[in-house]
């Protein structure tokens, strides 16, 4: 699954908004994500690394330097994230 690009949310759920408006995730593992937008929430996903935890999986490291894996599917423009505790963030190729 190649999930590498530049993406924008498209989610407006309560549970996606610490995450960022625009995500690069660029094919060597680095990411950086941002908000064009003020927002109350510094991005929870600001820059940092990912990697392919297990199929349909991603381990991304977060703004404080933790690290989590997330379910991830990808099809055509889209990419969804599950962070397990039932929310979906939901991206489109920007």
């Amino acid at each position: 699954m190649d999930v590498s690009g530049r993406w924008r949310k498209v989610s407006r759920s309560e549970c996606s908004a610490p995450y960022p408006e625009l995500l690069e995730l660029e094919p060597g593992g680095r990411y950086t994500g941002w908000n064009e937008t003020p927002s109350a929430f510094h991005p929870l996903w600001d820059r940092g690394g990912w990697e392919p935890a297990e199929p349909g999986r991603l381990r991304i490291s977060l703004a404080n330097d933790a690290v989590r894996d997330y379910g991830v599917e990808s099809a055509g423009d889209a990419l969804v994230f599950d962070d397990g505790e039932g929310c979906r963030i939901e991206y489109t190729r920007a």
